[in-house]
């Protein structure tokens, strides 16, 4: 068995760390697991706001030890990487980057997440059991909260959405450049119509922000992924019981800097409860009942209704027609 290296990007959350690293620590296979964790530098200009929880992160990570994994490799950036996006380095792409050229696969998660028991195993099985299948892009630990239905299987194989929340990866499975002309060489009328009979208009909004960029600028963010994923007919893995829950929908984070898990359903943990055994065993062929989870996931989008997302679409198109 090959354990693939966890690596967690993070910066000044100091409770959301601890408790990712805490959980980690208790999965089966966590001895066996090496562990980097990339602590960026405070960006000068906002040190008010991300020093305290950057200097908690770095007494925390300086004092834990290894913490019970194989080994806990801590990478402190001397000065800021920042986030994904264009101007910076990036600190979780720079970690990614240097994971690769050592290992033919991954486990990447933000410093938000915590995990199940039998996650680790979950992650190291998939990696190795589906690393030659060329229609699987990516295993991922979360289980989506849509009431998915399954007669006796313990994993889904599918198209229909993309989660990072504690996901793997193979070194030699990359996206390929999904800019604007990708997407309108891969999209007819007779395809958008077929993508959203199967996956309803949730579609429609990403494609048509995507087909009017002239380039991208910044890494792919889950949507982008989604989109390819629908479009390519390629899936991704995912547990039938969640091995993960996200902490951050808190307004802590970047990239949700509002509390966007208020009041929702799909957030509550109660309404998608986290796996308790200590072991994983793929069951199945994951495609137990696909069509109805289809059906199930048309009908139960995550943000809005069918009929917003149709309305957000029209707005999307008639703003690309007035900057024309």
């Amino acid at each position: 068995m090959i354990y693939a290296p966890v690596c967690i990007p993070t910066l000044n959350r100091y409770e959301h760390l601890r408790k990712c690293l805490e959980s980690l620590s208790k999965c089966t296979w966590a001895e066996k697991t090496e562990v980097y964790v990339a602590l960026d530098y405070p960006p000068l200009d906002q040190w008010d706001k991300y020093a305290s929880g950057w200097e908690k992160n770095r007494e925390f990570l300086h004092s834990c030890g290894d913490m019970g994994f194989k080994k806990l490799h801590v990478i402190e950036r001397e000065e800021n990487y920042g986030i994904w996006l264009p101007g910076h380095r990036g600190n979780a792409k720079c970690l990614i980057q240097t994971i690769q050229t050592q290992y033919d696969r991954y486990i990447f998660s933000e410093d938000d997440n915590i995990f199940a028991p039998a996650f680790l195993e979950y992650m190291d099985k998939g990696l190795e059991l589906f690393k030659d299948d060329k229609m699987v892009y990516s295993i991922s630990g979360y289980r989506f909260y849509h009431p998915f239905v399954f007669d006796n299987s313990s994993y889904m194989r599918q198209c229909v959405d993309y989660s990072p929340w504690g996901i793997g990866h193979w070194t030699n499975k990359k996206l390929p450049d999904i800019n604007y002309k990708w997407f309108r060489k891969k999209l007819s009328l007779v395809k958008i119509y077929h993508l959203t009979k199967t996956f309803g208009f949730g579609v429609l909004p990403g494609i048509v922000s995507k087909c009017s960029r002239s380039n991208y600028g910044r890494h792919y963010i889950d949507n982008d992924v989604w989109s390819y994923m629908q479009i390519s007919g390629v899936e991704q893995i995912n547990p039938t019981v969640t091995l993960v829950h996200n902490i951050g929908l808190d307004g802590s984070g970047v990239d949700m800097p509002d509390t966007v898990g208020t009041g929702q359903e799909w957030c509550n943990p109660d309404n998608n409860p986290i796996a308790t055994s200590n072991h994983f065993d793929f069951i199945g062929n994951g495609y137990d009942r696909k069509e109805e989870n289809q059906r199930i996931y048309y009908h139960g989008k995550y943000w809005m209704s069918e009929w917003q997302y149709f309305i957000k679409t029209l707005k999307k198109l008639l703003a690309l027609l007035v900057r024309r």
